[in-house]
């Protein structure tokens, strides 16, 4: 997003603070941000904001049976002592009838800014399903929201947000406040966005994985956190990553071993992430990316959709049907929203080397080595580019957000090449004849691929949009 966009968005989030939400029963607990003021004269930000509080708690009481909410108020060390002197000496319960035993008091915590007061909550409030609500000014809202966004991301949904007296906001305010979220934003000191949907990624540097990064990044109003291989070997690390995850996608793999035992990664790597998710992103969706090499081999004519029978041809495939069944077997038991894509031949621009027709001839185009075709050559491919796969996993996150359930789609062209074709195709694209050796495998039968993307078409909104010309093109150009 340009400079100018982003100032007009968080310009627009402070019109939704010109007016109060209803008091409801849940509202457990009032927080009242202190101000950098310490005094108790009548211009104090910390006086009108706590006096807005105890008016707001005598009306939670009033529909709640008379049970007052508790009242927590926390400041600078010099604050604090003030206001405990204040408390002592009855202040509260005789000006303002509020309970002496509702209003609690933090204690001496070293507060310097806004930050400090969230970093330092206590997080025994956070227990239960009672709401939290923050009063403050009008204007600090947008920025407060962010904070809570940053340190309490999985419970976010807790919190409610209350302006205190006067509403209106002046120019001057919005202006200051806005600069002031773009700074620390800037710092990454908070989100940008107070809506940021935070996105974990494992496989993030790998090929489809980095490319995925660089559009995630784009944008302004999600959060990135790639996963390592590191966090798999360390639970702690992992729990940390997670916390508070709106989606996970799950890309890291392995599918070029030199031993049948790596392809067990697959399934554990997955059993590790969902035990995760369970525990510290509740509301994630899990993505899986999956493959095509679950299903049984085709023959010519026939279509492959989601209910095309289920068959891996080889160890890869076995771990990639088997890692599904860990999600599917995890979403039904604990109710993990979880979505697999299955994708058809996928290539692009910077894929490592491997047997890969198209690899392959990329690599060919560009050393003048020769290509070595192990299968038949009139065999055929569904070829998806990877920028379809991408705009496929970001269709999930803008169509697929609070879904239940376990779901499958494939993701592919609904086109079929030929592997003879697609050399020719390569070699118009590079302007010269290739070397290519033909040494099919007389045991492996030519398979026919040809799948359908119906129902990510109505599932997800989405379409493969780049054509084998095109994709070529950009792979080896």
């Amino acid at each position: 997003m340009t400079p100018a966009r982003i100032d007009t968005a968080i310009r627009a989030e402070f019109k939704k603070w010109r007016s109060k939400p209803r008091p409801q029963k849940d509202w457990g607990l009032l927080w009242v941000l202190s101000g950098y003021d310490t005094s108790w004269n009548a211009y104090s930000d910390t006086r009108r904001r706590l006096e807005e509080g105890m008016r707001l708690g005598k009306k939670i009481a009033k529909i709640n049976g008379r049970k007052f909410p508790v009242l927590y108020v926390s400041g600078y060390d010099e604050h604090n002592t003030n206001l405990k002197q204040w408390h002592a000496e009855d202040v509260f319960e005789k000006e303002y009838a509020f309970p002496k035993n509702n209003l609690l008091i933090g204690p001496q915590e070293h507060i310097r800014h806004t930050g400090n007061q969230f970093e330092l909550f206590p997080r025994r409030f956070l227990k239960g399903n009672k709401k939290i609500v923050i009063v403050t000014d009008a204007y600090h809202i947008p920025r407060v929201r962010r904070y809570v966004e940053k340190f309490f991301p999985a419970q976010r949904e807790q919190f409610v947000f209350y302006p205190a007296q006067p509403i209106a906001m002046s120019p001057a305010d919005v202006k200051r406040e806005t600069k002031k979220i773009i700074g620390y934003s800037k710092k990454g000191i908070i989100p940008l966005f107070a809506d940021t949907k935070k996105v974990v990624v494992s496989g993030a540097t790998g090929f489809l994985g980095s490319h995925l990064l660089e559009e995630l990044s784009a944008s302004g109003n999600i959060s990135v956190v790639p996963l390592g291989r590191e966090a798999f070997k360390n639970r702690k690390l992992l729990r940390a990553k997670l916390a508070g995850a709106d989606f996970v996608f799950h890309l890291a793999g392995v599918n070029r071993a030199t031993d049948v035992k790596e392809y067990q990664f697959n399934v554990s790597s997955t059993k590790m992430l969902l035990r995760a998710v369970r525990g510290v992103a509740p509301r994630a969706t899990f993505v899986y990316t999956s493959s095509f090499a679950v299903y049984q081999s085709p023959k010519k004519g026939q279509i492959v959709d989601e209910r095309f029978p289920l068959r891996p041809r080889n160890v890869y495939g076995e771990s990639k049907l088997a890692t599904e069944g860990v999600i599917r077997t995890f979403s039904k038991r604990y109710g993990i929203p979880s979505i697999v894509l299955r994708i058809s031949n996928m290539y692009g621009a910077h894929a490592k080397p491997s047997r890969a027709i198209v690899d392959q001839i990329r690599h060919a185009v560009h050393s003048g080595k020769a290509i070595t075709v192990h299968t038949d050559p009139a065999a055929t491919r569904d070829f998806i580019y990877v920028d379809d796969v991408v705009a496929a996993l970001l269709c999930v996150i803008e169509h697929a957000s609070g879904k239940s359930g376990f779901r499958v789609f494939n993701i592919c062209t609904g086109e079929e090449l030929s592997l003879t074709d697609v050399i020719k195709l390569a070699e118009k694209i590079a302007g010269r004849k290739l070397n290519v050796e033909m040494h099919p495998d007389a045991r492996e039968s030519a398979t026919f691929w040809r799948g359908s993307f119906q129902k990510a078409k109505k599932g997800l909104q989405w379409h493969p949009k780049v054509k084998v010309r095109e994709g070529l093109h950009r792979t080896l150009i």
